[in-house]
C-alpha cells in the first residue's frame, strides 16, 4: 500500500482519536428549565447557592435529596430586604456552598423549594432559568418566587453540570496514533 495513504489514514485516525474519543464528553441536556430538569446519560449537576431573599425559612432540594436549607429566614433583622446568605442564614449538610446532584439518565427531575407556611413550591412553575444549557461557563442562573410576590429572587442558585473527564485511554490512543504517523513520514521521507 501507498506510503502516503498511509500517513494520511494514520493521520485520521489520530484526529479522529484526539477530537473524539479522548475529547471530554457531555451528556445532552434533553430538559432544562420549567419543563423539568433532565440529561440523556448520567451527568453530575453541581448547584452553588447565591443567595436568598425573603421572610420565610425556606429549603431547596431535589425529591428527597436536600441541596440547601436557611437555618434562620435571614441575616439581619432590622433590613426590609430579608437578605441570607451562606455561612450565616443558608447552609448545606456538608457544609459546602456547592452541592452536587447525579442526574440519572432519562428521568425528568424537579426542584422543590419548600417555604415553610407558605407552602411549597416547584421548579415547573415557580422558577425563571437564566440560560438553558448547564455545560455553559457558570452553568444556569435560577431564580425562584416563594409564591409571596412576582419578584423571583426569593432563593437563587446555579447549576453546571460536570464534563467527564479524559481518559487515558484516549489519551495513549492519540499518542500512538501520532508515534504511527511520525514513523511513517519519516518512512516515505527516505
Amino acid at each position: 500500500m501507498n506510503s502516503k495513504i498511509l500517513l494520511g489514514l494514520a493521520t485520521a485516525a489520530t484526529s479522529a482519536v484526539v477530537f473524539g474519543v479522548a475529547a471530554p464528553s457531555q451528556a445532552a441536556v434533553l430538559s432544562f428549565g420549567n419543563a423539568g430538569l433532565s440529561f440523556d446519560e448520567d451527568t453530575p449537576v453541581t448547584f452553588t447557592f447565591v443567595s436568598s431573599q425573603g421572610a420565610f425559612q425556606s429549603d431547596l432540594s431535589i425529591g428527597d435529596k436536600l441541596l440547601f436549607r436557611e437555618v434562620k429566614p435571614f441575616d439581619v433583622d432590622d433590613t426590609d430586604d430579608f437578605i441570607g446568605t451562606f455561612g450565616n442564614a443558608v447552609t448545606s449538610d456538608d457544609g459546602n456552598i456547592g452541592v452536587s446532584f447525579l442526574f440519572k439518565a432519562n428521568v425528568v427531575y424537579s426542584l422543590l423549594l419548600n417555604s415553610g407556611p407558605n407552602g411549597v413550591v416547584s421548579s415547573n412553575t415557580n422558577a425563571l432559568f437564566s440560560g438553558s444549557d448547564p455545560f455553559a461557563p457558570g452553568g444556569v442562573l435560577i431564580s425562584f418566587e416563594d409564591g409571596g410576590g412576582m419578584d423571583y429572587n426569593d432563593f437563587v442558585v446555579t447549576a453546571e453540570a460536570v464534563p467527564e473527564p479524559m481518559t487515558m485511554a484516549g489519551l495513549a490512543l492519540a499518542g500512538a496514533g501520532l508515534f504511527g504517523a511520525r514513523r511513517l513520514r519519516r518512512q516515505g521521507s527516505v
